[in-house]
């Protein structure tokens, strides 16, 4: 397998404003793989990668980009159901 540093690639979130990339996902369609990054402040960020046998190919002239809109901003969950606004965060 075939290492990559993908946060070298243009565009990678790590501005104050963008925040830190938290959380990682990989979406695979056919030949296409998406890797997706959540940052601390939210955002998300794409990059998409070409996949062919045990080739990894990330797109490096696209790079990172801001997926618009970013998740929206749910209620909070606390053991399986909604928190009421306002309540306490743990009880």
């Amino acid at each position: 397998m075939d290492w990559k540093d993908l946060s070298t690639i243009t565009g990678y979130p790590s501005s104050a404003a963008a925040g830190t990339p938290c959380s990682v996902s990989i979406e695979a369609q056919g030949n296409d793989a998406y890797v997706k990054t959540i940052t601390t402040t939210g955002q998300v960020y794409q990059l998409q990668v070409d996949v062919t046998g045990m080739d990894f190919d990330p797109d490096i002239m696209t790079g990172w980009v801001l997926q618009t809109p970013g998740p929206a901003p749910g209620p909070a969950l606390r053991h399986g159901r909604a928190v009421p606004e306002g309540a306490p965060p743990f009880s």
